[in-house]
């Protein structure tokens, strides 16, 4: 299983621009291509939260970072796959985001 990052079309084009430093959706895997220390600081903020899961999950093989885009059948493959699908201990998806969220929100 791979980790997802789903840019949605109602993105704000100031966010892809401040984000990923790109104009356009189809520049999003480009732009995540590139070496983390040449990364905008915002993209490497993204970057350390899939870092940050990956090291919480290392019970699990490594997972790889999935971008999925509009109109791809990795979104329609995501968008039917969202159901919660608990496994084993871990959280379910709620308190997975509140975690996700308080952890955020104590780095700053």
């Amino acid at each position: 299983s791979s980790l997802r990052l789903c840019i949605r079309p109602e993105l704000p084009h100031e966010v892809l621009q401040t984000v990923f430093q790109v104009d356009s959706l189809a520049d999003v895997a480009q732009a995540l291509a590139q070496p983390f220390e040449s990364a905008a600081p915002e993209l490497q903020r993204v970057l350390a939260v899939v870092q940050q899961i990956r090291r919480e999950r290392s019970r699990l093989p490594w997972q790889p970072l999935t971008l999925v885009l509009p109109g791809t059948p990795d979104e329609s493959r995501l968008l039917a796959a969202a159901c919660e699908d608990r496994v084993g201990s871990e959280m379910n998806y709620v308190d997975f985001l509140c975690h996700t969220h308080k952890l955020v929100q104590n780095k700053q």
